[in-house]
C-alpha cells in the first residue's frame, strides 16, 4: 500500500535507496515487461541476502545463484531432466494419489479447524520426495516444519540484508543463528533420504 501511495505520487519508475541496497520499483504493466521481458538480462542479478545464502548452500541452486553459465546449465538440467512434459506427465500418478489422500483427510477433519497452509506444503514435499526418491520422507512432518520456518525467516525483515557489508549485523540480530540452526536440521534429514536410497535404490 506504501508503495501505490508513492507511485501515485512520484508516478510508476522509482529509485529507493534502501540502506546499502540500491532498488527499482516498476508499477506499470508497460514498464514492467521493459524490465522483465525486453531487457531481462540487464536486470537478473540480485542482491544476496543473508537467508538465501545459508539455506541454498552459498546461493548453489537455480532460484539463487548468480546469472551465468551454472545458472544456464543447471536451467537446463532443471528443464530436461526435471520439467520436461514427458517427465511431468510421469509423475502424474504419485500427485493424483497425493491430492486424493489430502482431501480425504479434509473431509476427515470437516468441522474441526486445519492448517491449510501446513497441509499444502506437507503435499507439496510428499510429491517431490516420492519423485525423486520413490517414497515418502521418514521425517515428512520435521522436514515440511523446518522448510516452513526457513520460509517465514528468509520472507521476514531483517536489517543486516540492508547493510551486507556490516557483517556483525548478522550476529546482533540473532538472524544467522537461526537460519543455521534450522539448515543443520535439514541436512541432517536430507543426509537420511540420501543414505536410505542408496542402500535401498529404486
Amino acid at each position: 500500500h506504501a508503495l501505490q501511495q508513492l507511485a501515485g505520487d512520484h508516478g510508476p519508475l522509482m529509485h529507493l535507496q534502501l540502506g546499502e541496497i540500491s532498488a527499482i520499483v516498476v508499477s506499470s504493466p508497460r514498464l514492467a515487461k521493459e524490465f522483465m521481458k525486453t531487457h531481462d538480462l540487464a536486470f537478473a542479478e540480485r542482491p544476496e541476502l543473508l537467508a538465501p545464502k545459508i539455506i541454498s548452500y552459498g546461493g548453489s541452486d537455480i532460484a539463487f545463484s548468480p546469472y551465468g553459465d551454472y545458472w544456464r546449465q543447471m536451467r537446463k538440467v532443471c528443464m530436461l531432466e526435471l520439467l520436461s512434459a514427458k517427465k511431468v506427465q510421469s509423475f502424474s500418478s504419485i500427485r493424483e494419489e497425493e491430492i486424493s489422500s489430502l482431501i480425504e483427510s479434509l473431509h476427515s477433519s470437516e468441522g474441526s479447524p486445519i492448517n491449510f497452509t501446513e497441509n499444502i506444503c506437507s503435499l507439496t514435499s510428499t510429491v517431490v520426495c516420492r519423485a525423486a526418491f520413490g517414497t515418502k520422507c521418514k521425517d515428512q512432518d520435521e522436514f515440511t516444519l523446518l522448510v516452513m520456518e526457513s520460509a517465514a525467516l528468509a520472507g521476514g525483515f531483517d536489517i543486516a540484508d540492508l547493510f551486507p557489508s556490516k557483517k556483525f549485523l548478522h550476529v546482533v540480530s540473532g538472524l544467522k543463528f537461526k537460519l543455521e540452526k534450522i539448515h543443520g536440521k535439514i541436512d541432517k534429514i536430507l543426509d537420511k533420504i540420501v543414505h536410505d536410497h542408496r542402500e535401498n535404490p529404486m
